[in-house]
């Protein structure tokens, strides 16, 4: 499961790192697979908007988030990996991230 840190999904912004108090939409990708951030508006512009050139993009366990309660999830900071990343990084990686 991902998150991106952006505030339109509920998450604290770069370079708050920290998981956000109230769970938020967290974003299935399955093994093998990949899933496609699409939204109403242009990365672009999220990037300036955010605090710093760097957005942060959280990866789960998908049996951690079933079986543990939020409040544990962000206390304990949960998480696979956290990327943070600048417009120039995802733009070079051609807006693909891939999670090993």
């Amino acid at each position: 499961m991902v998150l991106p840190g952006y505030d339109r999904f509920g998450a604290n912004e770069y370079p708050d790192t920290t998981l956000p108090i109230s769970k938020p939409t967290l974003i299935r990708v399955k093994k093998n697979d990949y899933n496609f951030i699409d939204a109403s508006f242009e990365w672009k512009d999220i990037f300036n908007n955010l605090p710093s050139d760097t957005l942060s993009i959280f990866y789960f366990d998908a049996d951690s988030v079933i079986n543990l309660t939020w409040n544990r999830i962000q206390i304990k900071y949960v998480i696979l990996k956290r990327d943070d990343l600048s417009l120039i990084d995802l733009e070079s990686e051609n807006w693909t991230q891939t999670f090993n």
